[in-house]
Formats: C-alpha cells, structure tokens, sequence
C-alpha cells in the first residue's frame, strides 16, 4: 500500500465492498494482486492500494456507501461523473460480472442444496447439518432423496438433519461462519441459477411463499454481499438493508447488455474521521482502468486533489 502523496486521486469509505475473484472485500482489505471486476466485466489485478487520512465530509449514496466528492462513478451513458455533480434520480451503472468457472464435480442438484444450506443452515464442527425446514425447503429435500443424502426430520424442532455432502472449507470460515466457497461465485449459468434458486428456497424472509422470490433473510454482511455478487451475475442488483436482500422496488431502469443500470434515490452529507482508500489497476485502457464496487462502477481515482 502506498499513500496518496501529491496524486490526484479521490477516495472512498474504507468499508466500501470492492468484488473480487476471491469474493466480496471492504476496500481496506484488499491487497495489491487481488483480481477486481472492471467496467468490462473481466477481472483485472490490483496494483496499488492508495490511502489517505482525512477529515471532513462524504456523501453516501442512495445509502449504498459513502465517497469524497471527487469521487468518479459512472453513469447510464457510460460516461464518469464526479459524486459531488450527482443528484438524487440520476442513474448509475453497475457491471454483470462475466467470469465463469465450472466445478464439475458438482451437480445442478447440488448447487440447488448448497443455496439453500447458505442460509438456512447451522453446521457443527462434525459437518453434521441441522436445517431449518419451511414450505420451501421441501425442494431439498427432494434433493437430498435424489442425491443419496440420509436426514432425519425432527419434526418437534421442524429441522432436517443430515451430514454435509461438501467439505468443510466450502461451508464455513476460520470462525465457523457460513461463507461461500470463492469458486461457487463463478459456477456458469445453468448452475448458478439453480444456487439462486436455492437461496430462495432456503430463506424464512417471509412466511407468504408468494414472496419467497422477493427477499432473502441473511443477517451477516459478508454473507448478503456474495449472495448480491451471485445475483448480479444474471442482472440482478439486490438491496440490502441489514437484514434483508430483496429485488429493488418499483420499475427496472433498462440497461444495455451487460449491465444493470439503478437510479439513486437519495445523497446525503456525513462527517468522516479516519483513511480513505482508492485502487489503481493494472488494466492497458480506461474501461479497465476501474473497479466494481457495492455502489457501483468507480473509476481509478480521479477529479481534484483535496486536503
């Protein structure tokens, strides 16, 4: 990492997610040589993380995260603009991440129970699986019965039980937290749609199954990322709100191919005490020169240097 010196560089909030091959990161975590998804759709390496104190304030958009005014974004027309020339209505523009990487081994059923694990499960240190059952998890339970999975339904507890079919690293964290396993992020279409059926099926967001394909419970922010990563890959740009995922409201903005465009429903001031960070990639030309961001596309700095 190296400091911003006399660039000319704008920065964001350090817990800005930047999506990686690895998975979601807060930009303060991510090191020079992680892979970021750039305007293209590709990934791209990191060359430099830039960082900086400051103090002063930052405006947060539309509630997805907070940025220096200098901060460039882009636009629906593809075209970057600096935060502070935005205006609540205007439309940025997200990236569909278009990296894809089979996992042979596993099945379409498979990817469908791991979605569903993902939120809807407890594992032990001992791989054993306790599932919380609804209307919807039926459909793994199917699952299972194809696969040759032994459970047991406690019916007292309304709970399926069961040993894992994946290992323990494509489960859980050094912290035994749930988390998907990186190369899950890129499984292609075909599976990757049976994982984000499976996510709908696993979740408890809502006892009307009508709604069942409108929201998803996940509490753990690290979680709801991958999962929004995961959806943004078919077009999707879920909301979250601490508590839940869901589809955003309202009208879908068109987007071009490739893309998912959203319009900003508010900015605001916050004050800010602490280091700013923004990336520098290692792209050949400008659409590579940038980074995807949970607010959305970001371009390598740029604008005026503050103090």
């Amino acid at each position: 990492m190296t400091d911003s010196l006399e660039d000319v560089r704008s920065f964001i909030h350090p817990s800005t997610i930047v999506y990686t091959r690895r998975g979601p990161k807060e930009i303060s975590d991510v090191c020079p040589g992680d892979e970021v998804v750039a305007q293209t759709g590709a990934f791209v390496a990191v060359a430099i993380v830039h960082r900086k104190p400051y103090r002063g304030l930052l405006l947060d958009i539309g509630g997805r995260g907070q940025v220096h005014e200098h901060h460039r974004l882009l636009q629906a027309d593809d075209t970057f603009v600096q935060a502070d020339e935005l205006r609540a209505g205007d439309v940025l523009r997200g990236i569909v991440p278009r990296y894809t990487e089979d996992i042979p081994e596993l099945t379409e059923e498979d990817c469908l129970l791991y979605g569903v694990m993902m939120v809807s499960a407890k594992v032990d240190r001992d791989n054993v699986v306790t599932l919380r059952h609804n209307m919807l998890t039926s459909a793994a339970e199917e699952t299972m019965k194809a696969g040759g999975v032994n459970f047991m339904h406690d019916q007292g507890a309304d709970t399926l039980v069961f040993m894992s079919p994946f290992r323990r690293e494509m489960l859980l964290d050094e912290r035994l937290r749930m988390r998907f396993h990186a190369p899950l992020l890129h499984l292609p279409e075909a599976k990757l749609k049976k994982l984000q059926q499976g996510l709908w099926y696993g979740s408890m967001a809502s006892s009307d199954p009508a709604d069942g394909d409108r929201c998803i419970a996940v509490s753990d922010r690290a979680l709801a990322e991958a999962i929004r990563y995961i959806f943004l890959r078919t077009g999707t740009d879920l909301e979250y709100d601490g508590e839940v995922l869901r589809k955003p409201p309202g009208p879908i903005v068109e987007g071009s191919t490739g893309c998912v465009d959203r319009k900003i429903r508010s900015i605001a001031r916050e004050e800010f005490s602490g280091e700013l960070f923004d990336l520098e990639t290692t792209g050949d030309c400008d659409e590579e020169r940038t980074y995807l961001t949970n607010i959305g596309a970001s371009h390598n700095g740029g604008g005026r240097y503050f103090q």
